[in-house]
């Protein structure tokens, strides 16, 4: 009977250690280093926080099926590091906007690089009518420019309930 009872509370006390330490390898931080848009592309989508550091240039072209432009997924938390680099939009598409934070999501963006000449850029911002946004960021996301350079001629647009603050960089 004994026996029974300590072999009963062992698989339990298993149980319960597995379900506790299962959210967390889930839920594990990515950190990464970004050399193309597909690498940009692809820690984006990782579970839990994201903090990526530029190490090349990135170019956006024109993508019909999506790829001319940078998504933060929804309730995503993401920090970029320009690291001295940067991103540069030059689609001439009227719905690609450079970076889209979709609702719920947070993206810090910062330059850690001793120059500070990291930068988003947006050449081509108009087509016809239509005008292009560097940042689009969605209800309830946020965005926290730290340092770096935005450069536009283009608007950051914000959603109602989303928020764009600015502590440092130059637009």
């Amino acid at each position: 009977m004994y026996k029974k009872r300590m072999c009963i509370w062992s698989i339990l006390l298993a149980l319960v250690i597995t379900i506790t330490i299962l959210p967390t390898a889930a839920l594990a931080d990515y950190t990464g280093e970004i050399t193309t848009f597909d690498d940009l592309e692809s820690a984006l989508n990782e579970d839990g926080a994201i903090s990526v550091k530029l190490v090349t240039d990135i170019t956006l072209t024109d993508g019909v099926d999506g790829t001319g432009f940078v998504t933060v997924p929804t309730g995503k938390t993401v920090t970029l590091d320009l690291n001295g680099y940067r991103i540069i939009s030059t689609t001439t598409s009227p719905l690609d906007d450079v970076i889209v934070v979709e609702d719920g999501a947070t993206l810090t963006i910062r330059d850690t690089s001793e120059e500070q000449s990291g930068a988003i850029v947006q050449e081509n911002v108009s087509t016809f009518m239509f005008k292009r946004n560097i940042l689009n960021i969605g209800p309830s996301a946020s965005v926290i420019f730290e340092s770096g350079t935005l450069e536009t001629a283009a608007p950051v647009t914000v959603a109602s309930g989303g928020s764009f603050t600015m502590t440092g960089g130059t637009i």
